[in-house]
């Protein structure tokens, strides 16, 4: 009598431990590529004097009194963004000609305030930026989606942080924002901008 071997019986099966090692040595590919990709950033000279690097994949934009402007459409209409402003100490400190850090960011504010909607500041704390003193400025504003306020779009609740030193004749002030629901990134993302910003 003819015995018949059916599939499955008479071989081995492979070890499950040869599954887990590969899917393991996959997840460990996918996760390098992903941060290599993620992980790249560009360096943008003669920004207010110095330069500034940010991630490749954010687009260069304009916005209003600002000398350099980036935001991150990947993430929405309310992607987060970065700004860096000039001001002359002149402007910021009239009548006065000393060094006097916290009385221009808190000067800042002011002149801030008419330009957002629903301005709020936060905190205002001195911090050390690349061994030089500096102050930053937590604050939170509204602003209406990209096609405009007419469209009936609700306005998005932003949270953002200025970053004000003082650069020769003129305070140096980077801005980092996100939208409210994105809180958990800011602090990392205003670390790496101001680690990656360089001032003359």
């Amino acid at each position: 009598m003819t015995s018949i071997t059916l599939p499955g019986q008479g071989k081995s099966e492979e070890p499950e431990w040869v599954v887990w090692l590969t899917l393991i040595i996959c997840l460990l590919i996918g996760w390098v590529a992903m941060t290599t990709v993620t992980g790249r950033t560009e360096t943008v000279a003669n920004v207010a004097g110095g330069s500034i690097r940010i991630p490749d994949k954010w687009i260069k934009t304009k916005e209003a009194g600002a000398v350099f402007a980036a935001t991150n459409l990947n993430t929405g209409a309310y992607g987060a963004r970065i700004s860096v402003r000039q001001i002359t100490k002149a402007d910021i400190l009239p009548g006065s000609s000393g060094e006097e850090l916290g009385t221009a960011a808190n000067n800042w504010t002011l002149l801030r305030s008419p330009d957002l909607e629903g301005y709020r500041v936060l905190n205002i704390e001195p911090i050390k930026l690349q061994g030089r003193d500096a102050i930053t400025i937590e604050y939170a504003y509204l602003t209406d989606p990209p096609e405009g306020g007419s469209s009936g779009g609700m306005p998005a609740l932003m949270h953002a942080i200025d970053t004000v030193i003082a650069s020769g004749d003129s305070y140096a002030i980077l801005t980092v924002a996100v939208e409210q629901s994105n809180d958990a990134m800011l602090n990392d993302l205003v670390a790496s901008t101001q680690a990656g910003w360089q001032i003359p």
